[in-house]
């Protein structure tokens, strides 16, 4: 029976900048290698800010049977009256395989970024990755 391994989360969607308006902060990156995380998306900058916060990038979708999905990154906070970014999407579980390997669970989705002090909304959260099937079990009923 093999553990299931959890694949790269999601990068952080960038703040946006709390002074003057329009910056948006970064996508988080997608973790395309499932064993590392997406990076961070950059901040909005003063004085091009009050901006919107970046999205979070989606967590990995593993390959190897009954692996977990990974985490989608969290969105960004608004800047000022700026709106949150949404959540990444989490990965998805990969199916378990053999005897007893359980599918894999998905990752959770991200959480939205706050709304700006001012007037900004919040950002959406991610929507949470499938879970992978798991595997059939042996039949050991007597057989007539």
């Amino acid at each position: 029976m093999t553990l299931a391994v959890n694949q790269g989360a999601g990068g952080d969607g960038g703040n946006g900048g709390e002074v003057g308006v329009g910056g948006k902060g970064g996508a988080g990156g997608v973790s395309a290698n499932p064993a590392l995380n997406g990076s961070a998306g950059a901040n909005g900058t003063a004085p091009t800010s009050g901006g919107n916060g970046g999205n979070g990038g989606a967590g990995a979708t593993p390959t190897v049977a009954g692996e977990n999905g990974g985490a989608g990154g969290n969105g960004g906070h608004g800047g000022s009256v700026g709106n949150g970014g949404a959540g990444g999407a989490g990965g998805n579980g990969v199916a378990g395989t053999g005897l007893a390997l359980n599918g894999g669970n998905g990752g959770n989705g991200g959480i939205g970024g706050n709304g700006g002090s001012a007037a900004g909304t919040g950002g959406d959260g991610g929507k949470g990755g499938n879970g992978g099937a798991g595997a059939n079990g042996q039949d050991f009923s007597a057989s007539a």
